[in-house]
């Protein structure tokens, strides 16, 4: 019974770490840029925000009641309204008319002049280039957007899988410590 444990254990990690990469690649595409009618309609109208997964935690429920109740209270199906009122409040949110009210770039928060391009920006950067990959609105948009780091780590956690598929173990090994890395840090 115990060695079929052990064999069960990095299918269930594999499938978990699957699910992430979808979860934060997911929440990387819905708050990068102009928000997606598409997609904020499927997600609606599908109820996607019902069944989040590794959701735990007092702070974490109540953000889904808050979800489930912006939900409830859109159209069925969802409605231009609907996304003409979730699109001023991104702007309100995230763009702002003098002062964005929440940015969406990690360098902000470690400045007083919430300046972005910062030391933070540069890190993640470097790490995005160890994997590869590069922003694709390089100079203009900072690296250390929420959205590219969420997307980042959805990359990190499928990539990691796909090493685990190939039995590539320690490949699959350092790039989940990366991304663990990325998440403590970033």
């Amino acid at each position: 019974m115990e060695v079929l444990i052990r064999e069960e254990e990095p299918k269930n990690a594999a499938e978990q770490a699957r699910a992430a990469s979808v979860l934060f690649t997911l929440l990387g595409r819905v708050i990068h840029g102009v928000p997606d009618s598409e997609l904020l309609t499927a997600l609606a109208n599908e109820r996607a925000f019902d069944e989040v997964p590794f959701v735990e935690g007092e702070e974490s429920e109540q953000a889904l009641k808050m979800l489930a109740a912006w939900n409830d209270g859109c159209s069925v199906p969802f409605s231009e309204k609907d996304f003409h009122d979730l699109s001023a409040e991104y702007t309100r949110l995230f763009v702002g008319t003098r002062r964005v009210v929440a940015p969406l770039w990690e360098s902000v928060y470690f400045n007083k002049e919430r300046m972005v391009f910062q030391h933070q920006t540069f890190e993640v950067r470097a790490m995005y280039a160890k994997h590869g990959l590069e922003v694709d609105l390089i100079s203009r948009e900072p690296d250390d957007h929420l959205a590219y780091e969420l997307m980042f780590l959805g990359h990190l956690l499928a990539r990691g899988v796909g090493f685990f598929e190939q039995g590539e173990s320690g490949k699959m090994r350092e790039t989940l410590v990366d991304a663990v890395s990325f998440t403590v840090c970033h």
